[in-house]
Parts: structure tokens; sequence; C-alpha cells
């Protein structure tokens, strides 16, 4: 992940957080294009609220012979801080480049994958936060 600072016309300073990648080809990294910007909800332009889930933490996952680049980000930019519900993204390389920008799951918050897929797919955990549930530990 990188980060840099940005400053818009009013003076405040943020930071442009994005997913970088590289891979290793003949034992020199080269720098791949930038995976997508981790921006949404974080700039002073709306109103941005909080989010219960993992933002800024991309994953990687292996799949044969791709490798796909995974996030999280909330469904509504400005959306409420706890009714925001987490939209897992993700995408994969392959033949050189980036591919488009998948919805790979929504619902849940706090999603972790696990490293390689399984069979051709993508397994995760994730939280399902129920607002006002009661839940009986007893």
């Amino acid at each position: 992940m990188s980060g840099k600072a940005i400053e818009n016309t009013s003076g405040v300073v943020d930071q442009w957080q994005s997913i970088q990648a590289a891979r290793l080809n003949d034992g020199i990294w080269e720098r791949l294009p930038e995976v997508t910007d981790l921006c949404q909800g974080m700039l002073v332009n709306a109103g941005a609220g909080g989010y219960l889930g993992n933002r800024r933490k991309p994953m990687l996952v292996a799949d044969g012979e791709r490798v796909w680049v995974l996030w999280e980000r909330k469904d509504v930019e400005d959306g409420h801080t706890r009714r925001a519900i987490g939209i897992l993204c993700g995408k994969y390389f392959d033949d050189g480049e980036w591919s488009e920008e998948l919805e790979l799951y929504r619902g849940l918050l706090s999603y972790e994958v696990a490293s390689k897929a399984m069979q051709g797919s993508i397994v995760f955990v994730a939280r399902d936060m129920k607002l006002g549930a009661k839940w009986d530990c007893g």
C-alpha cells in the first residue's frame, strides 16, 4: 500500500492511499501499474463517516498462475458508520495487466481471505454485524 500527501484548494491536507504491486522478473523487481486507489469515503469533498471494516488492508490470493489483490470498501461512500456494509472487491493480474474491478461479495465487514484459492474459489471469513441484535452466550 502506498500513500502520498495531497492538499485541496482550501489547504486541507489528507493522504491519497492506493494499492501498488511489483513482481520479481529475472531477479529484478518490476513495478506494476497501480491496482486501485483506496480513497473512497476518505476525502473532504463528500461527507465521510467512519467504517467498521478493514478499508485500507489489501490482501493477496494465489490462484493457479494468477494472483488476486482484494480489498474491502464501504457500500455507500457517505453512508452512516453503523449502517454501512462492506464490499469485498478484487482485481486479478493476468497476461501483464490488471483486470477490471470486480465485486466479489457484499454485506459483511472485516473480510479476511485465505492466501491461496481452493479449487478455483476464493475462501474468506467476515463479520456479520446485526444492529440491535442481542446475543445469548450463556
